[in-house]
């Protein structure tokens, strides 16, 4: 992957590691958590760049698949927020898991959305809650 070739990290500005992302991904996992014990009024909506359900991921299971997402299902049943926004797959696709939707809000790379389309996208609730 091009990240662990061009992102440095202090204090000597070295590249990163898988092993370093892996951190970070339970740091932020264990914030999320936190997060989302804390009573609320109203709707919860958790938005995320990577996708956090494996069946959103790709149409054939790969190897590559952590690099795009992660398997939260755990974590988006035992919370149970109204909505799971995520995007980074590129791909307009969407899940119900317990009772939270889980839908990438992602319109595709540039070239693939055509002039327009996103108020289209919006109309049919493709990109919202």
């Amino acid at each position: 992957m091009n990240d662990y070739r061009y992102i440095r990290k202090p204090p000597r500005y070295g590249k990163i590691q898988p092993s370093d992302t892996v951190l970070v991904h339970g740091d932020h996992r264990r914030w999320l958590e936190d997060q989302l014990t804390k009573p609320f009024a109203g709707k919860t909506v958790v938005v995320t760049h990577h996708c956090p359900h494996p069946e959103l991921l790709s149409d054939m299971p790969s190897e590559f698949d952590p690099i795009y997402g992660s398997d939260l299902r755990t974590l988006i049943t035992k919370h149970n927020p109204d909505a799971w926004l995520f995007g980074h797959t590129h791909r307009q696709r969407e899940a119900v898991e317990g009772d939270t939707i889980v839908r990438n809000v992602s319109l595709g790379y540039p070239s693939e959305v055509e002039a327009g389309q996103e108020a289209e996208l919006l109309m049919r609730g493709m990109i919202d809650v």
